[in-house]
């Protein structure tokens, strides 16, 4: 066949045909890739929003829970004039059945040392306490992890007549331990 410039100038009607039809489905293949890249991302960042609410409800509400039974029982033992327990008062979580086997004793005894592991208690704390520079008492041993929202920890001070328990970012919880001279680790 013989290029001349008439046949290029006019395709046939069976090749403008099938151009416009490949120039359609490669907008189409484009549009669903598109599409499937900013759905997944939506799903995604849904995902994140969604795992960040839960850690709010979940592990980091049950260790404001128990801070707050801590707190209360630290207060408690003040108001009576006691001193403070040589040891971080957690809430009692479950009882070990009299005829436990060794594996579940050995089991109970490992969660009980972990929440105990969990925060770090400073018993001398009732000889640091003032109102103007109130002791860190106890504390999340790290921080509470969350993937949008800054991390958090809780903390109790004690200000020489009341332990109060505060919620606050990283980056406030650092500036507090800085300001009252606290050594945390990096």
């Amino acid at each position: 066949m013989v290029d001349t410039p008439a046949s290029r100038e006019l395709p046939r009607p069976a090749d403008r045909v099938a151009l416009r039809t490949m120039a359609q489905r490669r907008r189409r293949v484009w549009r669903n890739i598109i599409l499937m890249v900013v759905t997944s991302g939506l799903v995604v960042l849904l995902s994140v929003i969604g795992r960040d609410e839960q850690s709010l409800r979940g592990p980091i509400q049950d260790s404001y829970e128990e801070l707050e039974y801590v707190r209360a029982e630290l207060q408690a033992a003040f108001d009576r004039g006691g001193l403070a327990p040589p040891r971080l008062p957690l809430p009692p979580r479950g009882e070990l059945p009299p005829d436990a086997s060794p594996a579940q004793r050995e089991r109970f005894e490992e969660e009980q040392l972990d929440r105990l592991l969990r925060y770090t208690y400073n018993q001398a704390h009732r000889w640091q306490g003032q109102p103007e520079r109130p002791a860190f008492v106890c504390y999340n041993q790290g921080p509470l992890d969350l993937f949008l929202r800054e991390d958090r920890r809780h903390l109790i001070l004690f200000d020489g007549t009341q332990y109060t328990l505060h919620t606050l970012t990283e980056s406030a919880f650092r500036q507090q331990a800085e300001a009252l001279g606290v050594e945390l680790p990096k």
